[in-house]
């Protein structure tokens, strides 16, 4: 009777070990120690099973980049850490690594230079996410109720003038960080972007592969994808380099 009890409790139990050792959480363990071994194929594979369950996260991303920079893939690396951005635009660490791996690429669109102060501000737009402003926004939103508040309790005058104009900028900047949170929403929603996967492809002038040959991509270039028609995306490398590309050819962030 008890080893009977014994198996039936096995047979229940099983599935759930089973099911314990395949989890996202256990796997993403898994690939951290292959990583620390200088396994990097088999962190690589561990951390893309927890992508096919569904999970992600900039950690995620940022270690497979990682695992696959160790394994000299720029294409995979580049997509990953492009992710890992996607999802933590504030992080420096996937900053400064992808800005490595970027070296490695043999082709990189240069950008039109902007004057110094527009330059700057626009990094300080891009860079932080539209939750960042929005929370900033917030914060100086309730930093204004309590200056006004201030304002209508305090009998003097000078102090009252000084509340209250405290509260009028406080209420501007309020306004100002929910602007930059709008524009960087409508930025994320319409910014697509990807990464050529293959060594290197032929650019093509129409969706069709007898077309004309444009310009060569190679491993890791950045492009923005512009438009689709069944397996073919119009991208854009350059101001002066547009064209059409196979999606296979393609990982998008």
């Amino acid at each position: 009777m008890t080893k009977k009890l014994i198996i039936y409790l096995l047979f229940l139990t099983l599935p759930i070990l089973l099911f314990a050792q395949d989890s996202p959480e256990v796997l993403f363990e898994q690939g951290n120690k292959a990583y620390a071994d200088k396994d990097y194929e088999t962190a690589a594979e561990k951390y893309e099973e927890v992508l096919d369950k569904g999970f992600q996260s900039p950690e995620l991303y940022f270690n497979l980049g990682n695992a696959y920079y160790q394994l000299n893939k720029t294409g995979p690396t580049i997509l990953n850490y492009e992710k890992a951005l996607k999802r933590a635009p504030d992080d420096e660490d996937i900053r400064f690594n992808l800005k490595l791996a970027n070296l490695r690429v043999a082709d990189r669109a240069t950008e039109a230079t902007d004057l110094f102060f527009f330059s700057g501000f626009k990094n300080m737009l891009v860079n932080y996410a539209s939750d960042r402003w929005a929370k900033l926004s917030l914060i100086f939103l309730w930093l204004s109720f309590i200056l006004f508040a201030a304002f209508l309790w305090l009998k003097k005058a000078a102090l009252k003038r000084l509340f209250f104009f405290s509260g009028i900028f406080s209420l501007l900047l309020t306004i100002l960080f929910l602007v930059f949170s709008l524009q960087q929403l409508n930025y994320e929603k319409s910014k697509k972007s990807a990464i050529v996967m293959v060594t290197n492809t032929y650019v093509k002038s129409s969706p069709d592969p007898e077309s004309t040959d444009l310009f060569i991509l190679r491993e890791g270039v950045k492009v923005k994808v512009l438009d689709n028609i069944d397996a073919w995306v119009k991208v854009r490398f350059s101001e002066e380099k547009v064209g059409w590309i196979e999606k296979e050819k393609l990982g998008f962030i």
